[in-house]
């Protein structure tokens, strides 16, 4: 897409109006694929504005549109910036939740680049939760 080029550029505004025009398109012929694109990459925009709570709405809806065509590929892309955006909005249980759901489609795809970026997330959340401390110190006695 050449939105996704304009963000490269950091040329933020002129991505989101491309976005917003190819939005308008997919929508009208329910097309799944190009509209769950369009919605993770107004995700990208407005996690590039900071705008966390824009993003999650994006990716929310990329990650539905995804789901109704089963484009495993989208749903680890939502999935991850969803379990990070939780992540930095201290919602811990759905930051695991996302990270999860991840980690199986990457699973399920062979993808083990993938699989290990899941587990870092996963990593990410316990020690968030404090978990890893306890780990930590029983794994020490071993």
């Amino acid at each position: 897409m050449a939105a996704y080029a304009l963000i490269l550029q950091h040329q933020i505004d002129g991505a989101v109006q491309t976005l917003q025009q190819s939005l308008a398109l997919s929508e009208g012929l329910d097309n799944p694929l190009v509209w769950s694109w369009a919605e993770a990459l107004l995700g990208a925009c407005s996690m590039a504005m900071g705008d966390t709570r824009a993003a999650k709405t994006y990716y929310s809806r990329g990650a539905q549109q995804a789901e109704e065509i089963n484009y495993g590929r989208m749903l680890q892309i939502c999935y991850e910036t969803l379990g990070t955006l939780a992540l930095i909005g201290k919602d811990l249980e759905q930051a695991q939740q996302f990270s999860l759901k991840c980690l199986r489609i990457s699973q399920e795809c062979g993808q083990t680049r993938e699989m290990l970026a899941s587990l870092r997330d996963l990593a990410s959340v316990y020690m968030a939760q404090g978990i890893w401390r306890t780990l930590y110190s029983s794994l020490r006695w071993c």
